[in-house]
């Protein structure tokens, strides 16, 4: 099954953004979660990522604003590697 990650930027996506809406709309999507939106660590931020893909194999990547930084540099990493 696809799953669609979403990505959301700084200080994450709350109650009324159209991540939010997204998220309880589209079934089988999920949230990238960080420990603290508000002084994101892209280290840690792209751990999360690459565990969220690890576990979701067949995915949809959705980064927005900030969280297409960790998106980019996942996928060009990925390329570098082989493995897109």
């Amino acid at each position: 099954m696809v799953r669609t990650l979403v990505i959301p930027g700084y200080r994450g996506s709350g109650p009324g953004h159209w991540q939010d809406h997204f998220l309880r709309a589209e079934a089988g999507a999920l949230l990238v979660e960080q420990d603290d939106w508000d002084r994101p660590v892209l280290a840690d931020w792209l751990h999360r990522l690459e565990a969220a893909l690890m576990e979701h194999p067949h995915n949809v990547l959705v980064g927005h604003s900030l969280g297409a930084l960790p998106v980019s540099y996942t996928h060009l990493r990925a390329h570098e590697t082989g493995r897109n």
